[in-house]
């Protein structure tokens, strides 16, 4: 990868909207009663390159519309291609997030 030390963002969603890139993410499903482990390695947009961060996951902290989220991927990746999953954390517990499905580009995980 390439060179440089990322910083972290620790995994808190109270009182802060952000959206945030993670190298690794869980999730939990409550239609299929799926749980997977919290996400974990997070980092703020202003840190690494979108190559470093394979595969991308969005991770969407605090009441950011949907709209913005969707301006925000174009803006940055230009194709939605390389995104493979959009989640939304919940604001009231930071280890469960929720799935959020975007037309654009929703995929199977």
């Amino acid at each position: 990868g390439g060179g440089g030390d990322a910083e972290l963002a620790p995994v808190d969603p109270v009182g802060q909207e952000s959206i945030v890139w993670s190298r690794t993410v869980a999730y939990h499903k409550p239609a299929s009663g799926e749980h997977y482990e919290l996400l974990t390695d997070a980092s703020i947009i202003d840190g690494p390159p979108l190559s470093d961060i394979v595969p991308p996951h969005l991770i969407v902290r605090g009441e950011v519309p949907e709209a913005k989220v969707r301006e925000y991927l174009k803006s940055k990746v230009g194709s939605t291609d390389r995104v493979r999953s959009v989640f939304r954390l919940s604001p009231g517990d930071g280890h469960e997030g929720e799935y959020l499905r975007l037309a654009e580009h929703a995929s199977a995980v």
